[in-house]
């Protein structure tokens, strides 16, 4: 076989191209690994952080810019290391997803709408979030209840609360046990308290209610009787 150097070189370049190409594979794999650990292991606390309010502002800025300005949104869910943002289309199918990072970096991705209700039920405008509220909140829970600390806050949520159809903050403190409070950081209450509070009053109106058919029933269609019972 006789030597052929631009086959040798061909070659060459292919298997360059080959190692470069896997090589270009494990970086990405690598920086994908690095992103994850130091979002599993950031902090609250942390310089930088999401979850206090000038690191917050800088992120709210970053998804304002998207797409000639978001408007209207359905969720923002806030971590120490990004924040993830469902940003309404207009569209009751679909809509457009940001991962805005504490870095700056913005990823888009898409989201796909299920469940009942209309669009416009489930948005709030993107300027009610007030990026100094979160201070404002995790202030007044450790205020409350000093076995808590900054450091104890895993995430937060903007979004239209399932029982008062009102947008509001939820912070979360080690997983499960959360705070809610008005978009502003206002009215901080226990997270429940507003789902207690509208059972509470249902109970209240069905035992009115049932007085009252009992009263109508003593009363036997006496005049005096009945307009006792409905006075």
């Amino acid at each position: 076989m006789l030597f052929n150097p631009l086959r040798l070189l061909i070659s060459g370049l292919i298997t360059l191209a080959v190692f470069g190409f896997v090589g270009s594979k494990a970086l990405d794999a690598f920086d994908q690994a690095d992103d994850a650990l130091e979002e599993a292991n950031a902090s609250a606390s942390d310089e930088g952080s999401l979850l206090r309010g000038p690191a917050l502002a800088d992120a709210l800025a970053k998804l304002k810019e998207q797409d000639g300005g978001a408007k209207d949104v359905l969720r923002i869910t806030v971590y120490p290391s990004y924040l993830s943002a469902e940003v309404s289309t207009g569209s009751e199918d679909d809509a457009k997803g940001y991962k805005v990072q504490n870095d700056g970096d913005v990823i888009p991705f898409g989201v796909t709408l299920t469940g009942p209700g209309k669009l416009a039920d489930n948005v709030f405008p993107l300027a009610d979030v007030d990026p100094k509220a979160l201070d404002t909140i995790i202030a007044g829970v450790t205020k409350r209840d000093p076995s808590l600390g900054l450091d104890d806050v895993t995430h937060a949520l903007a979004g239209i609360d399932a029982v008062t159809g009102e947008p509001d903050w939820k912070v979360y403190f080690g997983g499960a046990a959360y705070y809610t409070a008005n978009l502003d950081g206002s009215d901080l209450r226990k997270g429940g308290e507003a789902a207690a509070q509208a059972s509470k009053q249902a109970d209240d109106a069905v035992s009115d209610a049932k007085k009252i058919t009992d009263c109508l029933a003593k009363a036997a269609g006496d005049v005096e009787a009945v307009q006792a019972c409905t006075s």
